[in-house]
């Protein structure tokens, strides 16, 4: 048996077993009925659990009523925590009692008594009360005691989200094994009673926290106080939170209440989501060949039908796609379902978007039950929640056919028809005939089909089958490519000219795709294309996943290849069947569902069609749900956040307690130690594709997570790197990086490090490409910007080839350690070897350990514990069973492993992630051999004794994402918000944005560019842009004023380039100085570095990696240097730190400015100036720059060294004439040499030509270093 061992100061060691942390004790009272296998009561019949909650009456005599928990619960580095909306009111002598207590000689108590909240302790009768404070209902609502490391604190809370101390002591005796209890009493008679009310200990029902806003494309943040550049007067700003209910099957909205600063909140939401599942009882399953539309009245994608290899479906599924974090549901239409089946024709038909024929429907034909069709429905979109499937009467119904999934198009032909034009197919033959029908959305139950072209007929295209149609909308004709005509694969491209119904063959120009059947193809109408992805050739193993654009300007058509078919290297899937659509709101291609490479699946891919680059990077979809079970997520530790995070896997569906309804997945967790929570953290609305097995480190130079590998869908596995970066609120947006050299095999399950000395991701063994077991060593240089693999020759002779192994790294002694896997392709034969990677030279040397004693299985969990120089080892599988033993080894000796007991042991798994933090061996999910697969996260204390080892589940509270978008706010406004969520009858309480004071801005509404005025609408002021007609259209201009000596743009109106924040740093004597990168930045933003020292020589600055060094310029014969570097800010940008280095080691200065609004192609309108005075001098000008573009900033920067001894501050310098403003001087602190100086302004200007000198003025006789920029708008 195993026991819990802890350090008592006062008896020596106290011997427990397997005594659980208090804060797994829960009840939410939510039954109406008292549990009372967890608590015991003092009075039957005064403690009543109703409505939700327990309430305990007094009496009129002194008394104490209440009830204690019926087991106890260990409250060493745990909590205990209630609710509490009402204490006993208007009473003499009266408490209300949370009170934690090994005996009634040992108790801990938070309590409220004559308008005071009170902090206690009792030891042996003796009573200390360390801590009061007024009482507030709404302050005090939360109490909870929680002890760690030895300090015991009592604390409060208005949200039970954000906690305050009212106290903390040195813990008082022993709190391994305490009894939880809940009382209310009074010590003197009264003549009136009361009711407490108490709720949710150690829970909470449902709470919202505020965590990011993001502008419409929901992916660039709005810093906070940050400037929206136009988006939410017209285009929505998106407003995020982390949302967390106990009751997760049941319906969440989150709500937000958006005010003017200066506006108090009235807790009205002015938005609201629609209400959402966060844990689906149910979630979609593998299949392939169904039909998709994209319901634009909506904003959601439907999905009917499938087949699976076994099962054809007809269910209905829903992926919302009303903000960027996407929800599967099944929908229960009313009606009669069309027959199950897969490869069917549809598409989507809609009335006119107001008034009464605002109707949407999903229309569907034909298809395979496996028996060919031409049965027709339709499934009423109109409003959510009141689907209803209708049979279609059709006269002279088209014969029966199947492998339509691209084969059926609508033109909105008035405000409540669409001409429904139908395309070949496979029936008794292939076809080629065109069928038309029209669908009206008022009498949508009968059609008649016309033949526009009978099958065969001459100047048809050929017959074919699995061709990608769409409608060409600009050129009012329909496009036909690929299909199979039973002999060849095809790629020809035909166009019907609806207006002259005719039929003609288009010749493209660029290189045309291989011929295939059963693509999915889109119509792009806002660039005027339409996009080809995967198919296939004959057979699943023939399957493509290439991507081609065939551009549709009429008589210029052209193919261009964005990503060739590589099916060494899967970067997605290559896939047949897949039905697409495209989302008209955010012009994304969607596929979803399809028949993979060897497997049938559910992945969701999109690809981004604003991007129109000739290469395309396809993303998984974000499509979130609940944590579930889940095996071989790659797993790192982001120090920068204190989180956890979990990527990817092999997840279960709706807690099967199979793989069957298993699917690779593409979520992104991260769990937080210190808070117990886990959060779902991808940031909407892409994640990089699903992945099992790949590697993760945390980049910490880079301050960004590097992902390497990993098998994405049956045997299909990858070498493609992604950077995933936590943008300024924590959310993590992911670019496949493209990586120099030639990469390592495609692989999964392989081990690894982050080198940190020599700033490389190192990487060994894995299972590779047609289940290869590889014992290669590699190393991927993560400069960033200048990412390399380079294959590593190892001396020494290294392990036995092997996938899944455990591994861990030493950082101090730059060791990987691997220890076990499997060694064949089957997976039936295993190691037990123990060998480490010394990585103090570049290409490593291996060393056998010798250990003996190991287990040999794949798939266990290791961490180094650097602080008793062991590894500890846990869990794995053998081929035969998992286990779930704790071994350990030493690393100074290299001996034997060591099997230690430990208490509350989790179950035997598999396949976990696994980190160490602070101490503290975690290990996240897992599976079994078969049964019931782990969402569980557990928790061991390594830094104890072994015998003294004790697990702990965590059962951490999780957290998922919603969004509400806030839209119509009125232009040069500053707005502050807060959100709460309602789940069932409970409410969070409302929780504010940004951690600033209500009086801040959380986000600022401006426009792009020109100026705004206010218009009386006829019921307020609203903000109206002035525009100006150019003789083809108006366009919008800057609102101006004179201020005596030229006309400068008036405060508030938008000038395009806008300073956003600076940053700036010293440093004294040194080669190296870092600047923070604020958090604020927004992809696109320009950054400006200035960089100074006391010293010359020929360069005295070094180029900085990712930035463009615009020059330097020395103070004339003074030992001083000033240099300036310049850069687009990037995804990941924020929060960052940008390192300069210099020749020399001096003191040192670094400022850096964001500008937003500036050109991101030529963000300067002329090239940089620099000049110096080498003369002392108190004034000197920085010199005039030629400017080609109106509305440009000026950014005059100024450098001298200070008289030795001395510092300049902002009261030291004169700006220079003409309106500049947003002075910075930046200097060490005074020393006894001279100090490094800089000063720099900024201005816009409304002319162009020369402009400038600019004469600034300071306080010292010097000689300077003079810079000026002029920035380009955007």
């Amino acid at each position: 048996m195993a026991f819990n061992v802890t350090s008592n100061s006062t008896t020596g060691f106290s011997v427990l077993l397997d005594v659980p942390l208090i804060e797994t004790f829960t009840d939410d009272f939510n039954d109406n009925s008292l549990d009372t296998t967890k608590w015991d009561l003092w009075d039957v019949g005064h403690a009543v659990e109703t409505g939700g909650e327990l309430q305990i009456a007094s009496v009129t005599a002194a008394s104490y009523r209440g009830m204690q928990s019926v087991r106890t619960g260990n409250l060493t580095d745990s909590a205990v925590h209630v609710e509490v909306p009402h204490v006993l009111t208007g009473l003499t002598d009266a408490s209300t009692c949370l009170q934690v207590a090994v005996d009634d000689q040992h108790t801990i108590t938070l309590y409220e008594s004559g308008g005071f909240f009170v902090a206690e302790y009792q030891i042996d009768g003796v009573w200390t009360t360390p801590a009061t404070m007024a009482y507030g209902a709404t302050t005090h609502r939360w109490w909870r005691i929680r002890e760690a490391g030895g300090t015991l604190y009592y604390e409060y809370s208005a949200d039970g989200a954000t906690w305050s101390a009212l106290t903390s002591v040195p813990t008082p005796f022993a709190v391994t094994a305490m009894y939880t209890m809940l009382f209310i009493g009074t010590s003197s008679t009264n003549v009136s009673t009361d009711t407490a009310i108490f709720d949710n200990v150690n829970t909470m029902p449902t709470m919202a926290s505020s965590r990011a806003q993001y502008r419409n494309d929901q992916y660039t943040p709005i810093a906070v106080g940050g400037n929206t550049s136009g988006d939410g007067s017209t285009n929505d700003v998106w407003l995020d939170a982390d949302v967390y209910s106990e009751t997760p099957t049941v319906a969440t909205t989150l709500h937000a209440e958006v005010k003017a600063v200066g506006v108090g909140f009235t807790n009205t939401a002015t938005v609201s989501s629609t209400a959402r599942i966060l844990k689906q009882a149910e979630l979609i399953t593998a299949r392939r060949g169904g039909s998709l539309v994209y319901d634009a009245k909506n904003k959601r994608y439907i999905l009917f039908g499938g087949y699976n290899g076994t099962t054809r479906f007809n269910e209905v599924w829903q992926l919302t796609a009303d903000n960027g974090y996407h929800r599967w549901s099944k929908l229960a239409p009313s009606g009669t379902p069309p027959t199950a089946k897969n490869l069917a024709a549809s598409t989507y038909a809609r009335g006119t978007t107001s008034g009464a024929v605002d109707k949407a429907y999903m229309v569907i034909f034909g298809g395979s039950s496996p028996s060919d069709l031409n049965e027709m429905h339709c499934l009423d979109l109109s409003t959510p929640g009141s689907e209803a499937w209708s049979t279609i009467t059709q006269t002279n119904t088209p014969l029966v056919r199947s492998y339509l999934t691209h084969h059926m198009v609508a033109k909105s032909t008035a405000s409540n028809t669409n001409d429904i034009y139908l395309f070949g197919g496979w029936g008794a033959a292939r076809y080629n005939d065109l069928l038309r029908c029209t669908f009206n959305v008022n009498t949508p139950t009968a059609v008649t089909w016309t033949t526009v072209k009978a099958n065969g007929a001459v100047g048809n295209p050929g017959i074919r089958s699995g061709t990608g149609m769409i409608y060409d909308s600009a050129n009012d004709r329909l496009i036909i490519t690929c299909g199979y005509n039973g002999t060849t694969y095809l790629s020809d491209v035909w166009q019907f000219a609806i207006g002259t119904s005719t039929f003609s063959q288009i010749t493209p120009g660029g290189s045309a795709p291989a011929g295939r059947e059963l693509p999915s193809i889109v119509y792009d109408s806002v660039n005027q294309r339409a996009i080809v992805m995967a198919g296939w050739q004959g057979n699943i193993n023939n399957s493509r996943n290439d991507i081609y654009e065939l551009s549709l300007e009429s008589g210029s058509e052209t193919w261009t290849s964005l990503h060739v078919n590589d099916l060494s290297n899967q970067s997605f899937l290559a896939y047949s069947s897949g039905a697409a659509t495209i989302n008209t709101d955010r012009n994304v291609m969607v596929v979803a569902t399809m028949n993979g490479y060897d497997s049938t699946v559910k992945y969701v891919y999109a690809l981004d069609l604003a991007v129109t680059t000739t290469s395309a990077t396809v993303h998984s979809l974000n499509v979130i749900d609940h944590f579930r079970a889940r095996d071989a997520a790659a797993t790192t530790y982001d120090s920068a956040l204190g989180e956890v995070v979990q990527i990817g896997g092999y997840g279960t569906m709706d807690d099967d307690t199979t793989i069957t309804r298993g699917d690779h997945i593409s979520e992104i967790w991260a769990y937080n130690p210190t808070t117990n929570t886990l959060r779902y953290a991808a940031g909407g609305p892409f994640v990089m594709p699903q992945s099992e097995g790949g590697i993760v480190i945390y980049d910490s130079a880079n301050d960004r997570i590097i992902h390497f590998g990993g098998l994405n869908g049956g045997s299909n596995r990858t070498s493609d790197v992604w950077e995933l970066r936590a943008d300024a609120f924590g959310m993590y947006h992911a670019t496949k990086l493209t990586v120099s050299g030639t990469p390592p095999n495609p692989r999964w399950l392989m081990a690894g490090c982050y080198d940190s000395v020599n700033q490389r991701l190192v990487i060994w063994g894995g299972q590779g490409v047609g289940a290869t077991v590889l014992s290669d060593t590699w190393a991927l240089n993560l400069t960033e910007g200048a990412e390399t693999w380079t294959q590593l020759t190892p001396t020494g002779t290294g392990p036995t080839a092997a996938w899944q192994p455990a591994y861990s790294y030493d950082t101090a002694n730059k060791r990987l350690y691997i220890h076990g896997g499997t060694t064949n392709a089957a997976g039936t034969t295993f190691t037990s070897q123990l060998f480490y990677l010394d990585l103090t030279t570049t290409n490593g040397a291996w060393t056998n350990t010798g250990v003996t004693g190991g287990l040999a299985v794949r798939g266990a969990s290791m961490v180094y514990d650097s602080t008793n120089q062991r590894l500890v080892c846990f869990a794995g599988y053998d081929g035969s069973v998992v286990n779930n033993t704790i071994r350990y080894t030493s690393t100074a000796s290299f001996t034997s492993w060591t099997t230690q007991a430990t208490a509350n042991t989790p179950s035997a798994r598999r396949s976990a992630g696994w980190i160490l933090v602070g101490g503290k061996f975690i290990v996240l999910a897992g599976r079994p051999v078969s049964g019931t697969w782990f969402s569980d996260t557990q928790s061991l204390d390594i830094t104890a004794l072994p015998a003294a080892w004790s697990w702990v589940n965590k059962s951490p509270s999780i957290y998922q994402v919603m969004s509400v978008a806030a839209t119509a706010l009125s232009v040069g406004t500053s707005y502050h918000w807060q959100s709460w969520t309602t789940s069932g009858t409970d409410s969070s309480v409302p929780q504010s944005f940004g951690g600033n004071a209500e009086s801040a801005a959380d986000f600022i509404v401006n426009g792009t560019t020109g100026g705004y005025i206010k218009v009386w609408g006829g019921v307020a002021f609203a903000s109206k842009p002035i525009k100006v007609w150019d003789g083809a259209s108006w366009v919008m201009k800057p609102l101006k004023r004179w201020n005596g000596s030229e006309w400068v743009l008036t405060p508030g109106a938008a000038s395009g380039i806008a300073l956003r924040d600076i940053s700036s740093n010293t440093g004294v004597t040194v080669n190296t100085l870092g600047v923070t990168m604020p958090s604020s930045i927004q992809v696109g933003d320009l950054l400006v570095l200035v960089v100074s020292q006391t010293t010359n020589a020929a360069t005295v600055f070094n180029a900085i990696s990712g930035w463009t060094k615009q020059g330097e310029q020395r103070a004339g014969g003074a030992g001083y240097t000033l240099a300036v570097y310049t850069r687009v800010a990037q995804s990941g940008d924020a929060g960052g730190t940008v390192t300069s280095t210099s020749v020399n080691a001096a003191h040192y200065t670094g400022h850096l400015r964001v500008y937003s609004g500036v050109d991101q192609t030529t963000p300067l309108d002329t090239s940089a100036v620099f000049s110096e005075l080498d003369v002392a001098s108190f004034s000197a000008s920085a010199p005039a720059v030629t400017v080609a573009t109106t509305n440009a900033m000026l950014v005059a920067i100024y450098g001298i060294p200070t008289v030795a001894g001395t510092s300049l501050s902002d009261a030291d310098w004169t700006a220079p004439a003409g309106g500049f403003s947003s002075e910075v001087v930046t200097c060490p602190a005074t020393g006894s040499s001279n100090r490094p100086c800089t000063a720099v302004y900024d201005r816009i200007t409304s002319g162009t030509g020369s402009q400038g000198p600019f004469e600034a003025t300071t306080t010292q006789d010097r000689r300077w270093s003079l810079v000026t920029l002029a920035l380009r708008p955007a």
